[in-house]
């Protein structure tokens, strides 16, 4: 029997979540692997950033490796600009859920507003921490099921990474994202923070990217499109690729 190829898929959450809505995509994944029968060593990496006292990081240790593998970048809202830029270099996929270039630029309420909404957070984010996460799960349209306990926080590193989102700028990272050699944008039809001009452009910013609009989902897309989401890696694994064919590929948001 061939060895196994290597697939090593990199999740990276979004600000205030963790990654344990990711760990099911990987139970999902090795199910469809299964029954595919494909000769595949999946291994899954969980970046945490430890806004809860979790573990930073769980799954596939980081070191260097000869192996052939190939690479799968997921991330979700601001983990586009959390995750270490070395790690878009190296993807052969990048599958971005509710991404943005820049959080306040096309945002649904305004340039302005946005500024303003988040300069309140912050400052609020000083004094009653578990409030504003409150708030923030409520605009994310995120059932209580799937909220992360707010019973140990962090607000030091809540507050470094919401005052990143003020400045969040993909634009120092283009030659970097242009790179990865097949992307796909996701975002969902009723998310209340990210607008469709914030995705198009995201897609546009990827230049190989397709945008995908998904119905009755909103900016909680992890938890929300897990069948979705593997399904469309397990299209990647399958064929090599994405559909819609390379050749069809458009930066424009279209409705499934």
């Amino acid at each position: 029997m061939n060895r196994p190829e290597i697939i090593e898929i990199i999740f990276q959450h979004g600000w205030g979540q963790t990654s344990k809505p990711f760990q099911l995509w990987q139970t999902i994944l090795l199910e469809q692997i299964n029954l595919s029968k494909l000769n595949v060593d999946l291994r899954c990496r969980f970046l945490d950033r430890p806004y809860f006292n979790q573990d930073s990081s769980t799954g596939l240790q980081t070191r260097e490796c000869h192996e052939n593998r190939k690479i799968i970048v997921v991330t979700h809202s601001l983990g586009l600009h959390l995750i270490d830029s070395t790690q878009l270099l190296r993807a052969d996929l990048l599958l971005c859920l509710s991404g943005f270039v820049n959080w306040h630029r096309h945002s649904p309420i305004g340039e302005s507003l946005s500024k303003r909404v988040l300069e309140r957070m912050l400052n609020k984010l000083k004094v009653k921490p578990e409030q504003v996460l409150k708030d923030f799960y409520e605009r994310c349209g995120q059932a209580q099921e799937h909220r992360p306990s707010l019973s140990e926080l962090d607000p030091g590193l809540l507050y470094q990474d919401l005052l990143l989102l003020q400045d969040a700028e993909l634009g120092a990272a283009r030659s970097i994202l242009k790179l990865t050699s097949r992307a796909l944008v996701l975002q969902g039809k009723d998310d209340a923070l990210i607008s469709v001009g914030q995705t198009e452009e995201l897609a546009d910013h990827l230049g190989t990217a397709f945008c995908e609009l998904v119905p009755n989902c909103s900016h909680d897309l992890p938890n929300q499109m897990a069948e979705r989401g593997c399904a469309l890696i397990m299209e990647f694994l399958k064929e090599d690729g994405l559909p819609p064919d390379s050749s069809a590929r458009k930066s424009a948001c279209i409705g499934l």
